[in-house]
Parts: structure tokens; sequence; C-alpha cells
């Protein structure tokens, strides 16, 4: 890691990493590896590393796979006071297996988009990092929001599902207030 040994607390001697998805499947301390050929029934992919969402009886639950598009605002910060004059909202996004095909900014808390600029995307897995070039009308109070869309066509919803009781895939977009 980073030239070095694996540190213990990272999973030394061993740490098998699955692109594309979330790191609780990046398993630690590896002892063996084995091949399936039918999915895994074992205790962690049936009642842990689950999504659940309540139905009208009961809950529907299903393993977690790959990554969803997600995006982020890396600047301002949360409640930053910003100079007069243009500013540069900035952020990264990912999509896990997927492409990022677009990135789309609001300063008005999600009701109007506009596109971000896209930094070169360098394959499969990898954060895109975006910008967006602002220029507030007056002084204030704005809400920023930014959301991601990959190439398949899925886009990062404005609020998690209200039925969903389980605490992965948090992928909806977070707004960010800015002055």
């Amino acid at each position: 890691m980073n030239g070095s040994d694996l540190p213990l607390e990272h999973g030394y001697p061993l740490r098998g990493i699955v692109p594309g998805w979330y790191g609780m499947d990046s398993v630690k301390w590896l002892t063996r590896i084995e091949a399936l050929d039918h999915s895994d029934t074992g205790l962690f992919m049936t009642e842990r590393y689950v999504t659940i969402r309540l139905q009208a009886v009961g809950s529907d639950q299903r393993p977690i796979t790959g990554m969803q598009v997600k995006s982020l605002i890396t600047e301002p910060r949360e409640g930053q006071f910003l100079t007069k004059g243009r500013q540069t909202i900035r952020g990264a996004a990912w999509a896990g297996e997927n492409g990022v095909a677009r990135v789309e900014v609001s300063t008005d808390g999600g009701q109007e988009w506009a596109l971000a600029t896209l930094d070169k995307d360098i394959g499969m897995y990898c954060w895109v990092l975006w910008t967006y070039p602002w220029a507030p009308r007056d002084s204030g109070s704005y809400t920023i929001a930014a959301r991601a869309t990959d190439d398949h066509g899925n886009t990062q919803p404005a609020s998690r599902d209200a039925l969903r009781i389980d605490g992965y895939e948090m992928s909806w977009y977070h707004p960010s207030d800015a002055r």
C-alpha cells in the first residue's frame, strides 16, 4: 500500500479488491479464494450486505452488488463564505463499472440545472473530476447541488427511497449551503 507492505488493519497479508463494488466487498485477511458457479449463499451476502426495502407485508432483501452513480461537491465546502465575483464549483463523480456521462450543477436548491465540465475520464472504476464556473447574481445564501448520470442513463435521485431501512447505497445527491 503506497509502496509499503499492507498494514494489518487494512488486511495484511492480502486483501481482495472488487472493482466497481462497494468497499465492504473488498474482503480483508484472505485465507482462501473460492470460485462459485452459483450466487453466494453465505451469511454476509444473504443477511448482512443486503438492501432492505419495506413492503406492505415484510421486506424485500437483495444483495448489494455494483456501485451506483454518485457525485459530490468538494468546493465550496458546506457553510463556506465566498468572496464576491466568479467562483468555481468543483467535485468528483463515479459510476462503478459504468462511465460518468455528465454532471449537472444547481445553485438554487435543485430547481434549475446546468452542465458541469468533466475532466478527462481515465477509465472504469475511477473518479471523474468536474468543474462548474459560477457568478452569483446577488449576495446571500445559496443551496448548491450536483448530480451525476452514468452512460447507462442512471441519474442520482434527489432523495433516498423512504422505504429503505438499511445503511447502504447512500447515492442521492446532497445539497450544500454556501454564502
